[in-house]
C-alpha cells in the first residue's frame, strides 16, 4: 500500500493530494537554487533576495525531505538491486527495475548530495587544502535542478517524452559524432 502510494500519484485521492504537494516543493527547492544564485560575487541581498543564512537553511530542510523521499521509497521498494539476494526480490521475477538502477533515483540522490558533501568539504577543511573542490562542488549542485524530473515523471506527456527520447538515444548519437 505504501509502495503504490509512493510510486503511484493516482493511486488515490489522498496520493494524488500528497504529489501535488510534493511538486510544489520541489519547484520552490528549485527556484530557491536558482534566486541563491543571485548571492554569488556579492550579488543584492535584502528586500528582493533571501540571506545566504536563510538559503542555507532552505537547503538543509530541502536535503532532508528529499533524503527521507529517497529512505522510504527505498525501504518499500520491490528489488533494492539487481541481484537476488534479498527476501524482497522472491515473488517478483526481473519485471521490476531495482531501485538504485532507476534513473529517477539515481536523479534524486544526485541532487541531495551536494550539500552533505559540501559540509563534509568545510568541516574537514579540504576547501582550503584542495581549492578545485569548491568549484567542484558547484557544478555537483547544478544536479539539484535534476529534481524538476521528479515533478514530470507525474504527467503522462512527460512519460512519452521519455520513452521517445531513450528510443532515439542510439540513432540522435550517430548525428552526434558525425557533428563532432
Amino acid at each position: 500500500l505504501i509502495r503504490l502510494f509512493c510510486e503511484e500519484p493516482h493511486s488515490s485521492k489522498h496520493a494524488t493530494y500528497f504529489h501535488g504537494c510534493y511538486s510544489i516543493i520541489i519547484i520552490a527547492s528549485v527556484a530557491a537554487y536558482c534566486m541563491e544564485t543571485l548571492n554569488l560575487k556579492g550579488g543584492p541581498e535584502g528586500v528582493n533576495n533571501l540571506t545566504v543564512q536563510q538559503y542555507k537553511v532552505l537547503e538543509i530542510i530541502f536535503t532532508i525531505i528529499f533524503s527521507l523521499d529517497i529512505i522510504i521509497r527505498c525501504l518499500v521498494t520491490k528489488r533494492i538491486c539487481c541481484c537476488e539476494c534479498g527476501a524482497k526480490t522472491k515473488g517478483y521475477g526481473e519485471t521490476a527495475t531495482p531501485f538504485f538502477l532507476d534513473i529517477m533515483v539515481i536523479f534524486d540522490i544526485l541532487s541531495v548530495l551536494p550539500y552533505p558533501i559540501g559540509e563534509i568539504i568545510d568541516v574537514t577543511g579540504l576547501g582550503l587544502a584542495l581549492p578545485w573542490l569548491g568549484s567542484s562542488l558547484r557544478v555537483l549542485s547544478l544536479c539539484r535542478i535534476l529534481r524538476v524530473f521528479k515533478v514530470t515523471r507525474n504527467f503522462d506527456g512527460a512519460k512519452v517524452l521519455f520513452v521517445t527520447t531513450r528510443n532515439s538515444m542510439k540513432p540522435l548519437m550517430v548525428s552526434f559524432i558525425v557533428l563532432i
